[in-house]
């Protein structure tokens, strides 16, 4: 008799944490704001704290656009109008080390030579209002690969489909439990 009332708050117990545990987690992809970033008067760094990627941008026109700068550490290409977090492979870009235009709306991603890869998402590029440099600002948010993939999609965690089944298979085993148990007149 004791023990049904002990199986009802145990299967009650793992559908809950079935229904409220997330399924997916993202993989390693850090991302933050990129606010007021001047042009032409320094890098732009960012990363997970303990590998980064660098960058510097210029203007090409102030209400609108500009360019990054491929070197022999650092790759750049532009994807155009995507979200970063729908690219799973970019690691196939065609990196080059020459400038590269970007319009606003456009995501540029980032291969460094230390294997890392990064990524601007630009929302606005805008004037200063000044007549020395910088002569415009960038709002944006940046991504940075931790792991060294070009994978910047969300990844199902493994650990995510061991922890359903095991829920999913102890609320059987629970419900079996007790359906076999013979009922008292």
């Amino acid at each position: 008799m004791l023990m049904r009332p002990v199986v009802i708050a145990l299967t009650s117990a793992v559908l809950f944490l079935v229904t409220q545990w997330p399924l997916t987690t993202y993989a390693t992809v850090y991302s933050g704001p990129m606010v007021a970033v001047p042009e032409s008067v320094g890098t732009f760094t960012w990363g997970d704290g303990t590998n980064s990627l660098s960058q510097e941008w210029s203007v090409n026109n102030v209400n609108s656009s500009g360019y990054v700068y491929g070197s022999p550490n650092l790759g750049v290409y532009n994807k155009g109008h995507v979200s970063a977090t729908a690219v799973p492979n970019a690691d196939t870009f065609p990196y080059v080390t020459s400038p590269i235009l970007f319009t606003e709306g456009d995501t540029v991603f980032f291969h460094g030579a230390n294997g890392y890869y990064g990524a601007w998402h630009v929302d606005d590029v805008y004037p200063t209002g000044r007549t020395t440099l910088p002569y415009a600002n960038l709002n944006g948010t940046w991504y940075f690969q931790s792991d060294g993939s070009g994978n910047f999609t969300p990844v199902p965690e493994p650990s995510s489909f061991i922890f359903l089944a095991g829920a999913l298979g102890l609320a059987t085993v629970s419900s079996r439990s007790m359906n076999k148990r013979p009922k008292r007149l």
